[in-house]
């Protein structure tokens, strides 16, 4: 009976162990993704490329109702 306890706690402490680097894996993978969101966030050159392409599709919306 000792010996199945003995093991028990080596099964266990290897999934806890695997469990362990799963969750850091994913908060690295998280914080690698927040930092690329807050890098591009201050970047000024996606805020021009959406302003490009808003005004791109009101042209097109304008030229759309003029047709009408």
């Amino acid at each position: 009976m000792n010996e199945d306890r003995g093991s028990y706690t080596i099964e266990l402490s290897i999934v806890i162990s695997i469990c362990l680097i799963v969750i850091g894996l994913i908060l690295f993978r998280f914080g690698q993704a927040f930092e690329r969101v807050i890098n591009d966030a201050f970047d000024p050159e996606v805020y021009q490329e959406a302003f490009e392409e808003k005004i791109e599709y009101l042209r097109i919306e304008k030229i759309m109702k003029e047709k009408r």
